[in-house]
């Protein structure tokens, strides 16, 4: 058992029971922690000094009777008035159980939280009396949950108190404090009244601080997910601090929605191990692209249904190590999990690098915009100097982006900035369908002129020939479309039945390989057959 626990017995007391409620093996922090001499014998006797099973006793729960196989949960539970954590997984009839002390976490961890969101707030009123604007940054651990289900509550405040000692280290150095108000978020202030350019270069060297700590938990066994996002806040936006921070909060829940769910398990060490030792590989090349530069941009077609006729081109991340081609796709929980932001911000570079060849062609250009990329100070910095590099060169060229729905809740002002600044550029929901969707967010963003487009999810599009519902889906969001006068895009497109299918429901738009696959762009310069219609 100890061996199939592996590492995470060490960590916190633990303790194992059969199917009979015998005590089967435990550590020694179980016997330190609760202060027994004796644990041999029943788990109800030893433990809850009962007579007979918990189950038994009036409004007991007992994990081996109401857990079935590979089941888990958590039970709180109080010896000597003291509560506790019991984190249990059941396998082959015995229930392993690691133990968390709720008192003594309460008393180490939360006690100053309410003290720092108080300093910070006076802090920064200090600071407009100096000066007219202010950066702010706010991280989190996004997966702080995930880590507390999986290893326990302990394990992830140990890596929130190594997160909070990894930033103050780095960012104490250059006079900015940072702000502690829960388990797993920070606030961070940049004093002194540093300027646009102090701040691109402290972010940057902040993105790389978080992916080295993802990188170091990733080397013991543990995946982490952080978030960073940097601002500028005026002083006569003062009065509106106490909402910016409840937006920062809300805008990691969004974030957290957005991931995919896994399954985990603390039995099965083999597959953990593979999941580790692929994602470390992944890791690898994502740096290894990055100190390399070894980041191309691929186009794939977006297609008028009637006409087959190209009318767009998607911008598309591929990775190129050792002539090797990677899909941004195969990286996905990377890009999604951890701070890659620099890749994201060499496919803007590249653009430009591409601008005669696309200003040739004369098609407007979908590139996706991801979550933690709208949330960097540089990023932001690298999107509005593509934009204006391209407008620079055409005033009219078609500039447009993609955005996660999660994305758009938050990020209105943001995008209302793009807007106002480039009005040609054009806003699409990606993935439509899953998710958030809503009625009720897409007529805000028809209200303030920021959608222009709704991409249909491909999991909706390719599954909808054989589902009534699905259908009705696509159906639906044709008709909202037409109301508030967008566009629509079905992705996954690959063969003509669906094709003929998809525009009988009123889509305006596809994309798919029944069109083409992604390509660099020199193949479009070169082809005459796709560029003349297909």
């Amino acid at each position: 058992m100890k061996k199939e626990l592996f590492y995470l017995i060490n960590l916190k007391p633990y303790i194992v029971i059969d199917k009979d409620f015998n005590i089967v093996d435990y550590n020694e922090n179980l016997k330190r922690e609760l202060n027994l001499k004796n644990i041999n014998g029943k788990c109800y006797e030893v433990l809850f000094k009962k007579e007979r099973p918990c189950f038994l006793e009036k409004d007991e729960e007992c994990p081996l009777v109401s857990l079935n196989e590979n089941e888990s949960d958590i039970f709180l539970k109080e010896i000597n008035f003291q509560r506790y954590i019991f984190e249990t997984y059941k396998k082959n009839d015995i229930i392993v159980s690691l133990l968390t002390n709720v008192e003594k976490l309460i008393s180490k961890f939360e006690k100053n939280k309410l003290k720092n969101l108080e300093k910070f707030l006076k802090e920064i009123s200090n600071q407009f009396e100096k000066y007219k604007s202010i950066f702010i940054s706010f991280t989190s651990i996004i997966n702080f949950e995930d880590i507390s289900k999986e290893f326990g509550l302990e394990v992830a405040l140990l890596v929130s108190q190594k997160l909070e000692k990894t930033l103050i280290n780095f960012l104490g150095k250059n006079k900015v404090k940072v702000f502690p108000i829960s388990d797993s978020d920070f606030l961070i202030l940049y004093l002194n009244g540093y300027d646009e350019k102090d701040i691109l270069n402290l972010e940057r060297q902040a993105i790389k601080l978080l992916l080295n700590f993802e990188n170091d938990l990733l080397n013991k066994k543990l995946t982490a997910s952080t978030f960073l996002l940097t601002t500028k806040i005026k002083q006569e936006n003062y009065k509106d601090i106490s909402s910016i921070i409840e937006s920062l909060l809300y805008l990691k829940q969004e974030f957290i929605l957005s991931l995919e769910k896994k399954a985990s398990s603390l039995i099965d060490i083999a597959k953990i191990e593979e999941k580790l030792t692929k994602k470390k590989e992944k890791i690898n090349i994502l740096k290894r692209a990055i100190e390399e530069q070894a980041v191309e941009v691929y186009f794939q077609p977006i297609v008028d249904l009637e006409t087959r006729q190209i009318h767009h081109l998607e911008a598309l991340m591929r990775i190129i190590i050792n002539d090797k081609v990677y899909s941004a796709g195969y990286f996905i929980n990377e890009l999604l999990e951890n701070n890659f932001i620099d890749l994201d911000i060499l496919v803007l570079k590249r653009l430009r690098s591409l601008y005669d060849k696309l200003l040739g062609l004369n098609l407007p250009i979908f590139i996706n915009v991801s979550y933690k990329s709208l949330a960097s100070y540089n990023y932001r910095r690298e999107l509005k100097e593509t934009l204006e590099f391209f407008k620079k060169k055409n005033p009219k060229f078609g500039f447009h982006l993609e955005i996660t729905e999660q994305v758009m809740f938050n990020s209105y002002k943001i995008l209302e900035a793009i807007k106002d600044d480039f009005p040609n550029v054009k806003i699409a929901i990606d993935d439509f369908g899953i998710g958030y969707s809503s009625l009720g967010l897409v007529a805000k963003l028809v209200e303030k002129d920021l959608c222009s487009y709704i991409k249909i999810d491909g999991s909706v599009v390719k599954d909808s020939i054989y589902s009534k519902p699905l259908t009705s889906v696509i159906e639906t969001i044709c008709t909202l479309a037409e109301k508030f006068k967008l566009e629509t895009i079905a992705e996954y497109i690959e063969n003509e039945e669906l094709e003929n299918y998809i525009k009988k429901l009123g889509v305006k738009y596809g994309q798919g390989y029944l069109y083409s696959p992604p390509r660099p762009i020199d193949d479009f310069l070169k082809s005459k057959e796709i560029m003349e219609g297909l």
